[in-house]
C-alpha cells in the first residue's frame, strides 16, 4: 500500500494551491481616496476628515464581504470616493454645548461622486464616474437605522451602487 506522509510543507503548499485556485473565482472590492479634505461634507461627530477617513475605511472593511455578494463570480471593482456630501448636517448654532451633533432631516440627503472600475477576468466590463444619491434615505422600507452603525446611510447608498452596477454588467 502506497502511503503519503502529510508534512507541514506539504499542508502549506496544498493549502496555497487550494487558496490559489479558490482566488481566481472570489470577488474582491478595493475602495481608494480622493483628497477628503476637499470633500463637500465629511465629518464623522466633528472630527478632521482624516480621522473620519479611518472610520470610513473601517466601516467598509467591515461590510467588504456583504459587498463582495453583490459582485458576480470572478468580478472586481475599484470604487475611488472623488466626494463625499454625508447624511445630515452639522449645525453648531443648534445646540452650542454639543456643537459637532450630525441633524438627519430629509432634505440633507447622502451623496457621493464615484469612480470605478469593474473588471471580470482582467478584462474591464465598464468604468467612469457616478454620482449617487439617496432621496428616500429616511422613507425606505429598508431604512431603519442601528443606532451603533457608522456612516449607515453612506454604507447603504455604495451597497445600493454596487448592486445596480452589478445588475447593468
Amino acid at each position: 500500500m502506497n502511503t503519503m506522509k502529510l508534512t507541514p510543507k506539504l499542508l502549506l503548499a496544498s493549502a496555497a494551491l487550494f487558496g490559489t485556485a479558490l482566488s481566481s473565482f472570489a470577488q474582491s472590492i478595493k475602495f481608494e481616496f480622493s483628497d477628503v479634505t476637499e470633500y463637500s461634507d465629511f465629518s464623522y461627530s466633528g472630527m478632521s476628515e482624516e480621522k473620519s477617513k479611518a472610520i470610513l475605511v473601517k466601516s467598509l472593511e467591515d461590510r467588504k464581504e456583504e459587498f463582495n455578494q453583490h459582485l458576480n463570480e470572478g468580478a472586481s471593482l475599484v470604487i475611488k470616493f472623488v466626494d463625499i456630501d454625508m447624511a445630515g448636517e452639522i449645525q453648531p448654532w443648534r445646540n452650542t454645548a454639543n456643537s459637532d451633533i450630525r441633524y438627519i432631516e430629509d432634505i440633507y440627503i447622502p451623496r457621493m461622486t464615484l469612480s470605478y472600475t469593474l473588471s471580470k477576468d482582467g478584462e474591464v466590463i465598464s468604468e467612469g464616474e457616478s454620482k449617487v444619491s439617496d432621496m428616500d434615505y429616511l422613507f425606505g422600507a429598508n431604512k431603519i437605522r442601528s443606532n451603533s452603525e457608522t456612516f449607515y446611510y453612506e454604507m447603504e447608498l455604495i451597497e445600493d451602487f454596487i448592486r445596480d452596477l452589478n445588475r447593468k454588467s
